[in-house]
């Protein structure tokens, strides 16, 4: 594929990404500079890739696709149609906030699209009031 073909993909791979996201709510900015805890979960995400460490699903192949991994399963990268096998693998830790690993009876369920990568992660009440980012990613 030349470049110009392949940057064309790129594009529309990041604007599905953002189409996903689009679908629970509107397209809000975040600034992840101003929450240490996320910028780690997206500096984690590219040190796999830079380090080829990162685990691809078999679908994954060079041309741009949105691709999904979870705060619970760093650098495991996937397919929307493998998505669902990112599910967290025990009920306690589906109930256990990704940013402070308490357990709560009330996660809420939030996600960043980083380039074409769908990034999601679950928070307490707690968390989701810490950052006002949050709070407009999850409302």
């Amino acid at each position: 594929m030349n470049a110009t073909a392949f940057a064309d993909q790129a594009r529309a791979a990041v604007r599905d990404a953002r189409g996903h996201l689009a679908q629970f709510g509107p397209d809000r900015p975040m600034d992840i500079g101003t929450e240490p805890w996320l910028a780690d979960q997206v500096s984690a995400l590219f040190a796999s890739l830079e380090a080829g460490s990162a685990r691809f699903c078999p679908h994954v192949t060079a041309s741009p696709m949105v691709l999904h991994t979870t705060a619970w399963t760093p650098g495991v990268l996937v397919c929307g149609h493998c998505a669902p096998q990112l599910r967290p693998a025990t009920d306690l830790e589906d109930s256990t906030c990704d940013r402070c690993r308490r357990y709560t009876r009330r996660i809420h369920s939030a996600a960043l699209a980083v380039g074409a990568v769908l990034l999601t992660f679950g928070l307490c009440p707690d968390c989701m009031t810490a950052h006002p980012d949050y709070q407009a990613a999850t409302s």
